[in-house]
């Protein structure tokens, strides 16, 4: 999918995890998980298109961000190549390797988790240092700012599936312009600042989130994706046995095996098809919104 589908279906995910829990009465989530989680679900739903370097957000950041997706691809093809079984297809850029798997779901989660938890000690040590305990607040940065990166390539991304003009919001009467996406972000990440460290352990859960939306995605479309690694899968093939002159069925194992819905379902990336795919995952997630206020969501709860 582009990635304006997927930063959609970030959210999407997000909001149908939480609907489901909520009606079987296991979690009553506030407004500013549902939203800031949901923002930052539809960022992360980008990240792993990240091992290609013409995607959205290998050129968020110019050359850096180029640079590091094309380190990255490299990686994946190394991994691939060297836990690859006979029967699994060569790899030819490094594209839907590592970063398409469950196992960097996990990762990415867990390492945005890593990172938040080190707000609070890295503040109390920026202020040991210097002697100034008012800096103890500057470690809470380290989590307003992955909410301000992931939020702002998220919303732009989805904001890209609605049609319309992009216009910048005037603060003031003549003051400056800014973008929705940045407003949006800069909001987002103030809330996050202001509830680290009681509670943002759920930001690292929008993450994997994100990243198995992009998964689910992938899924549905022509390629398939191999969500599975390192799994070894089975398969079934005819073999054609130059001896007996008659096709065989072989059994062939694969560690990137390219999990995919029925062919007849599928769909080529960019196609109409795909559009259509869009818009029915954004009506479905109007349709878990409105689970969630029946539910009883959005709303002063305890998650």
């Amino acid at each position: 999918m582009l990635g304006k589908g997927h930063a959609v279906s970030g959210p999407v995910v997000w909001w149908t995890g939480w609907a489901w829990t909520s009606l079987a009465g296991y979690s009553h989530p506030r407004a500013d998980v549902l939203i800031v989680g949901g923002l930052v679900a539809a960022g992360a739903a980008l990240l792993p298109d990240f091992d290609h370097p013409e995607s959205r957000l290998a050129n968020a950041g110019g050359l850096l961000t180029k640079g590091l997706a094309r380190g990255l691809g490299y990686l994946g093809s190394r991994i691939h190549a060297a836990t690859k079984l006979p029967a699994d297809r060569p790899d030819e850029d490094g594209h839907r390797t590592i970063t398409h798997t469950l196992v960097f779901a996990a990762f990415a989660g867990l390492v945005v988790t890593w990172l938040i938890s080190l707000s609070g000690p890295a503040g109390a040590a920026l202020a040991d240092r210097t002697g100034i305990p008012a800096l103890a607040p500057l470690g809470k940065l380290i989590t307003a700012l992955i909410v301000f990166v992931f939020v702002r390539l998220g919303f732009a991304a989805a904001r890209a599936a609605f049609p319309g003009r992009q216009k910048r919001v005037r603060l003031r009467r003549k003051g400056r312009r800014w973008r929705k996406p940045t407003l949006v972000a800069f909001v987002c990440a103030a809330v996050a600042y202001l509830m680290v460290p009681a509670d943002t352990w759920w930001l690292g859960l929008a993450v994997s989130v994100g990243c198995l939306a992009h998964l689910l995605g992938d899924v549905i479309t022509a390629s398939g994706c191999p969500i599975l690694w390192p799994i070894p899968i089975p398969s079934r093939e005819q073999v054609y046995n130059r001896k007996t002159r008659q096709r065989e069925p072989v059994t062939r194992w694969r560690t990137w095996y390219l999990v995919g819905t029925p062919r007849w379902m599928r769909f080529p990336v960019g196609s109409k098809t795909e559009a259509r795919v869009t818009v029915a995952i954004e009506v479905f997630g109007l349709l878990m919104v409105a689970v969630l206020v029946y539910a009883g969501g959005w709303g002063p709860g305890t998650v």
